[in-house]
């Protein structure tokens, strides 16, 4: 656990960050990445955002994370038990199905230890019950087969893994249809064919794949396994546009495999793909894939989005990837000792005559920003709740990007007391802006105050590590600050 900044420390805080805003520039052979350098205020989210996470604007290929989302091994347990009974703990089943290892799970069912082994766990108590027999074997069948791919993945506990085995028998792939055909129940027919579809994936059986999909989960897409199947069978289609059009149908209705399809969609073919839509909804979802890969500005794309899908998630997600380029556009030259944009585009010149390269670009992205808010404030009465209050703070943002602090401090007091944790935050960063600019730095109740603000942000840190770059911009901003006024107080003298 980080440690925490405490309200002492305040009283010297304006000496601390008057030092940190003097950089070491003598070192030799030392250097920061572009995407470290980089500076970031705005992270205020909505419920939903995480299956976007790797889609923040970054300097590098995709946004680092060390969180994935179990909202879909969730739903699967969910569908169990709604399945085998309302008594089952789906944690249990989680346990079951996502933490225990094949081999583990195989060596208690051959030697009848299960209920042993896995002592009150009540998915393995319902498994067990007689009438349930197929549903067990079922859970063999597919712990098994996690082996039929790699058969030397357990080396370290058998010598020899093999169909020959003693210790060991590798899922019976003889007959794949035969294994579907004699399921007499729905569920389990979905959940071997699902099984068998992803197995012929990765034996590049794509007719397979594509036959599976149409005859098992086209007509009944009630279950989690429907956008996982789909996500298998897009990848095997060769026309490029129809590809695209059902990896954005799995990104709309699946969490796991969000980052995967933006590994795997083609782009540059925005247009054929957009006429495959059913629907607004498909083409607002096809158009915000093609903006999550986009580093140049796209207020035209965030325009276009909020006409289709107004209150989306993903409308709300570019908006605040928008603000955050901008903030590297504006802040990262200005507050890292005469540095560039964490992402320069080709054909501009940040070193050449570094003054007038940093006064242009700052003309245009200033034009840029306003654009951008004059937008958000033309939608603004258009949106309610969570969306309302995210957009507010969008905008309170850009208003002290462009230095209006009065008009940024009436837009954060217009953030509802009862908006989510993370726009809080959000609202307490930039009263802390407001503080930076207009308060009396050496006051001890100010400093109290800028505590308080600025602990608000290091508690979400426990839970959020990418928050560390916020709380790092907003010191660098704030050390900057008090630098200005202690330089301007010593001109006094």
């Amino acid at each position: 656990m980080e440690p925490k900044i405490y309200p002492i420390i305040m009283r010297v805080f304006s000496s601390l960050l008057l030092v940190f805003s003097f950089q070491v520039s003598f070192a030799c052979g030392w250097s920061v990445s572009p995407e470290t350098s980089r500076l970031a205020l705005f992270k205020a989210q909505r419920e939903g955002f995480f299956k976007l996470t790797p889609f923040y604007y970054s300097a590098d290929y995709y946004y680092s994370t060390n969180t994935v989302s179990g909202v879909d091994q969730e739903l699967n347990c969910l569908e169990w038990k709604k399945k085998l009974g309302n008594s089952i703990d789906p944690k249990d089943i989680h346990t079951i199905l996502y933490e225990t290892d094949s081999e583990q799970f195989e060596n208690a069912f051959e030697s009848k230890s299960l209920k042993k082994v896995f002592e009150k766990n009540t998915f393995i108590e319902a498994l067990l019950l007689s009438k349930n027999k197929a549903f067990l074997n079922y859970i063999v069948f597919a712990k098994k087969l996690e082996y039929n791919s790699n058969v030397d993945v357990k080396w370290e506990s058998w010598n020899q893994i093999g169909y020959g085995s003693k210790d060991h028998k590798l899922a019976d792939l003889e007959d794949f249809e035969k294994k579907i055909k004699t399921a007499k129940d729905p569920f389990l027919k979905q959940r071997y064919a699902f099984l068998i579809l992803r197995y012929s994936f990765y034996a590049q059986d794509k007719n397979e794949v594509i036959h599976l999909y149409d005859t098992y989960f086209a007509a009944n897409k009630s279950t989690i396994l429907e956008p996982w199947a789909l996500y298998y069978k897009a990848l095997c289609i060769d026309n490029f546009p129809l590809q695209n059009y059902l990896l954005s149908k799995v990104f709309a209705s699946c969490e796991e495999k969000s980052f995967a399809v933006l590994q795997h969609y083609n782009w540059k073919l925005t247009e054929e793909t957009l006429a495959l839509a059913q629907n607004d909804q498909e083409r607002s979802v096809i158009l915000a894939i093609e903006s999550f890969r986009n580093p140049a500005p796209d207020l035209k794309t965030i325009e276009e989005v909020y006409k289709l899908s107004p209150n989306s998630i993903n409308f709300s997600f570019l908006i605040g990837r928008e603000i955050n380029k901008l903030e590297d556009w504006i802040f990262t030259p200005q507050y890292t000792n005469d540095g560039s944009p964490s992402v320069v585009f080709e054909g501009t010149d940040w070193y050449g005559d570094y003054a007038k390269a940093k006064e242009e670009n700052l003309n245009k992205d200033i034009l840029n920003l306003r654009a951008l808010e004059y937008f958000l404030i033309s939608i603004r009465e258009q949106t309610s709740g969570e969306q309302k209050d995210y957009i507010t703070a969008a905008i309170a943002q850009l208003c002290f990007m462009d230095d209006q602090i009065d008009e940024g401090k009436k837009y954060t007091d217009m953030i509802s007391d009862k908006a989510n944790a993370s726009i809080q935050m959000q609202k307490n960063i930039q009263l802390a802006l407001v503080s930076l600019k207009q308060d009396d730095l050496k006051s001890e109740k100010v400093q109290n105050q800028l505590f308080q603000y600025f602990d608000s942000v290091e508690n979400l840190i426990e839970t959020d590590n990418g928050l560390f770059k916020n709380l790092y911009s907003l010191y660098r901003i704030a050390s900057a600050d008090f630098a200005k006024k202690a330089i301007a107080l010593l001109l006094d003298y």
